[in-house]
């Protein structure tokens, strides 16, 4: 049997041996980081996913690229590079436009809070309160105006006694034309006109000084008349103003103020009549009818003008503001406006027949007397802080002694 088994055994071995050898791969030693036999890290093999770039115009896929951190620039640079290349111009209006649109919705979020705040708190909002808040410093920037209520306009005619209700900072040149009818007996004929600048401080958003007449002033008689034709310096007007009420939510105000009319200018253009005029006064704003294609604000002013003796003739006047917010972008506003005078005492400095408004306090024989006028005009918006406006103003109805018709222009520059 052993012998049986030898030559099997010795078979099997020359049939194996008659094939070709198998080699199987060397099997590397696996190195350790105790012996610090591990490769560099720039050896390492390391695995890089494909990204196919996408082009961004057919949004079909164009390429496969591998990707390394210094590679082709991503999505976002490619975008940028977009906006660089439209223009300085056109990123800076958007930035600018940007800048606006946080500030007011900051400025209305910050209004809001406070409202909260004070309905939360659940205390007496009585007199003294109320009062203390006009005197607080409730907005950013000390002397700025009241930018809540960016959508009202200030009015054009009237400009010495027609107050805008807001709380501004602004200084406004503007110049007056005005026509005397030829049936004036006294000057029969001729011209008033004016020359000057008004502006206002505010000092919070609720309480502002006025400055409301200084400038030069002229008369023009017709050439049939022996009064000639004088410049002068015209009176010194200034007050107090108090914003009441400011309504965000319903768009509202609410201000009264105190006028003080010094008579400090030249006796050649009746600047100088009698010692001091005190108006005390009221003006509202309201915003209404809102649509997509504008909305509607008007403003009203009423107050009465008194001599602290018997020199200058006393008067009421109302004036009112209808303006139109062109797709309601705050940049053109369209406007008609209506003035109104009515004298209750004669003055006694000078024998006219009829007075001068808010141009001149002859101090004349005027008791009685009225006048209604009607304006149409427009104000265009350049920027937040610089206006144009304008408006052709005529006698409707009363006393037209000096008033012929009259052109106004103003030039507003608020911050």
């Amino acid at each position: 049997m052993r012998w049986l088994c030898g030559i099997y055994g010795l078979l099997l071995a020359g049939a194996v041996s008659a094939q070709e050898p198998v080699l199987l791969a060397p099997i590397a030693p696996t190195p350790s980081r105790e012996s610090g036999e591990l490769p560099p890290r720039a050896a390492r093999l390391r695995w890089k996913p494909e990204v196919r770039a996408v082009s961004h115009e057919t949004a079909t896929p164009t390429h496969t690229a591998r990707r390394d951190a210094d590679s082709t620039p991503t999505r976002a640079d490619d975008l940028f590079q977009d906006v660089r290349r439209r223009g300085e111009t056109g990123l800076g209006e958007a930035e600018r436009d940007l800048d606006d649109t946080l500030s007011a919705t900051r400025d209305k979020a910050r209004t809001a809070a406070r409202r909260r705040l004070l309905d939360a708190g659940g205390e007496d909002d009585g007199f003294g309160r109320r009062l203390g808040r006009v005197f607080n410093f409730d907005r950013d920037g000390l002397f700025c105006s009241d930018r809540e209520f960016d959508t009202f306009i200030s009015p054009v005619t009237n400009p010495f006694l027609f107050e805008d209700p807001r709380s501004l900072s602004e200084v406004r040149p503007l110049g007056i034309y005005q026509r005397i009818p030829t049936s004036q007996p006294n000057f029969q004929g001729g011209s008033l006109w004016y020359v000057g600048v008004r502006g206002s401080l505010a000092i919070t958003n609720r309480l502002s000084v006025t400055l409301n007449k200084i400038g030069l002033s002229g008369v023009t008689a017709s050439g049939d008349s022996d009064l000639g034709s004088h410049t002068g310096l015209s009176e010194f007007w200034f007050g107090p103003k108090v914003t009441i009420l400011r309504d965000l939510d319903f768009g509202t105000l609410l201000a009264a103020g105190l006028q003080f009319q010094v008579p400090l200018g030249s006796s050649a253009v009746y600047q100088n009549t009698g010692k001091l005029g005190l108006v005390p006064y009221v003006s509202v704003g309201q915003t209404f009818l809102k649509t997509r294609l504008g909305g509607f604000n008007a403003l009203a002013n009423a107050g009465y003008s008194y001599s602290v003796n018997n020199l200058r003739s006393d008067y009421f006047y109302a004036s009112g503001h209808v303006s139109f917010d062109l797709m309601n972008r705050q940049k053109f506003f369209p406007l008609a406006e209506v003035n109104w005078f009515q004298y209750t005492t004669n003055g006694n400095s000078q024998f006219l027949a009829g007075e001068g408004r808010d141009l001149v306090n002859f101090g004349s024989l005027a008791k009685g007397s009225s006048l209604l006028t009607g304006a149409l005009g427009a104000r265009y918006r350049l920027s937040k802080s610089l206006e144009f406006g304008g408006a052709f103003e005529v006698p409707l109805a009363g006393n037209r002694d000096f008033f012929r018709y009259r052109f106004l222009f103003d030039i507003i520059y608020r911050f």
